[in-house]
C-alpha cells in the first residue's frame, strides 16, 4: 500500500485551530498491522480522538476488512492508547504547573516525579543516565 499518514500534522493543527483534531490509523495506513502503532503513535503526539475500523472476522467484511481490527486487537490497542494517553495527561499537568509558578514544581527544570521515576513511561531525567 502507498497510503502514508503523516502524524506531523497533529502539532502543526493544534496551533493553528481550538478543535478536536482526529486520526483516522485505519484508513491512513491501509493495512490492519499499522493501526495500533499508528493509532499509539497519534495519541503521543496529541490527537484527540481515534477513527479505527473493527470487525469480527474482517476476512469478511463487506467493506474495509484489510485495514480492520479483530476485537481482540482493538481492546489491546485500547488499552495501550489509553495508557499513553494517561502518561500525556500527566506530563501536560506537570508542565503548566512548572510554567505557571503553581505548587511544588513551580520552578524546577525537571519534575520531581520524573526525577523520581514515578511517571510511567519515562525511565529517566535528561542528564540523569
Amino acid at each position: 500500500s502507498n497510503v502514508i499518514l503523516d502524524l506531523g500534522v497533529v502539532p502543526e493543527l493544534r496551533r493553528r485551530t481550538h478543535l478536536p483534531i482526529l486520526v483516522d490509523p485505519s484508513h491512513g495506513s491501509g493495512a490492519a498491522h499499522r493501526v495500533p502503532p499508528l493509532a499509539r503513535a497519534a495519541t503521543a503526539v496529541g490527537a484527540d480522538g481515534l477513527l479505527i475500523e473493527v470487525h469480527d472476522d474482517p476476512t469478511r467484511a463487506l467493506s474495509d476488512g484489510p485495514q480492520a481490527l479483530t476485537i481482540d486487537t482493538f481492546r489491546r490497542t485500547l488499552r495501550e492508547v489509553a495508557a499513553i494517553h494517561g502518561v500525556m495527561i500527566h506530563e501536560a499537568m506537570i508542565h503548566e504547573a512548572m510554567d505557571h509558578g503553581d505548587g511544588p514544581e513551580a520552578g524546577r527544570d525537571t519534575p520531581r516525579e520524573v526525577e523520581e521515576g514515578a511517571v510511567p513511561g519515562i525511565l529517566s531525567a535528561p542528564g540523569k543516565d
